[in-house]
């Protein structure tokens, strides 16, 4: 068989082999024989063979899969122990496909001053340091927002502080799209745009 309409596929997928070439070259062929059958009594023979041609292939895929994607996942624990640079790399290439360039410490700051690369420590460290971001209980904390609030009256910008004209307003008007959803206010941009109608004294 003629592997070259599999060559795509075997790049593009990780997991393809060439038992799953040669399996994809007999339900393709199976199916060609099954669909340019004329005789009615071959036809559903030659049914079969492909229906179990296609139910092999399935099976084999999911094997296929559940093998990759077992090996990749004790790739990622083996390179946690050993090598943590390299445990990040593949993470990373998991979802961009970019390497990192700088080493990300999977190591923590411990109370008594020390550090420690301990995995349970590591997690249970994050925990405790996000859960109480996420999770602080608002009745402890109701005026924690607004002692921590610092209000400067001060700043001053002429350009937002500056009176709005109205070919400023007209310009903006102008260049609003037709047809979209209104405001709040419900009042649609094409009615903004003939401001003949309105009255400004």
């Amino acid at each position: 068989m003629n592997n070259v309409n599999n060559k795509k596929r075997r790049f593009k997928k990780r997991w393809w082999t060439d038992e799953l070439t040669v399996k994809w070259n007999q339900v393709c062929l199976a199916e060609r024989q099954y669909l340019h059958c004329t005789k009615i009594n071959s036809n559903t023979y030659l049914r079969q063979i492909y229906v179990s041609k296609r139910k092999e292939f399935d099976k084999l895929v999911q094997q296929s899969k559940r093998q990759y994607w077992h090996s990749c996942q004790e790739e990622l624990v083996n390179l946690n122990k050993n090598d943590p640079r390299q445990f990040w790399r593949k993470i990373g290439n998991i979802g961009i496909g970019n390497e990192r360039q700088s080493k990300i410490p999977n190591e923590v700051l411990r109370s008594d001053g020390s550090v420690t690369n301990n995995m349970d420590d590591v997690l249970q460290k994050w925990k405790d340091s996000f859960h109480g971001l996420l999770n602080s209980n608002p009745d402890n904390n109701k005026n924690y927002g607004v002692k921590k609030l610092i209000v400067k009256n001060d700043i001053v910008c002429n350009d937002l502080d500056a009176y709005i004209s109205f070919d400023e307003v007209y310009k903006v008007a102008m260049a609003a799209k037709n047809g979209k959803s209104p405001g709040v206010d419900c009042i649609q941009a094409e009615l903004c745009k003939n401001y003949s109608y309105f009255n400004f004294n």
